[in-house]
């Protein structure tokens, strides 16, 4: 997803699912933490590996400041938009926080 919510999957985040982690009594914990947001994060950058496990290419994928979306191969940088980087095949995603 572009943007993905890390708060259920953080021991400490606003919404944690283990909310005793963060060393108060369960239930005090569990009112603070449905109190708190989320912890969204961004998609920055996409890597994506064609061919095998023999060998093969690995082709970036990154947005820049005006959320402009381009794949970088090698030595060039090509503009693409939205629709052409979700439909990629990643290997690895980068997320920042918003």
């Amino acid at each position: 997803p572009e943007i993905l919510d890390l708060s259920p999957y953080c021991a400490y985040g606003p919404r944690a699912i283990t909310p005793w982690a963060a060393g108060s009594s369960t239930k005090q914990a569990m009112g603070a933490a449905q109190s708190r947001g989320k912890m969204p994060y961004k998609l920055q950058s996409i890597i994506e590996h064609r061919g095998n496990a023999y060998g093969g290419h690995y082709i970036s994928y990154r947005r820049d400041h005006s959320n402009q979306w381009f794949r970088i191969s090698d030595d060039v940088l090509t503009p693409i938009p939205w629709r052409e980087v979700r439909t990629c095949q990643a290997y690895m995603l980068f997320y920042e926080a918003m």
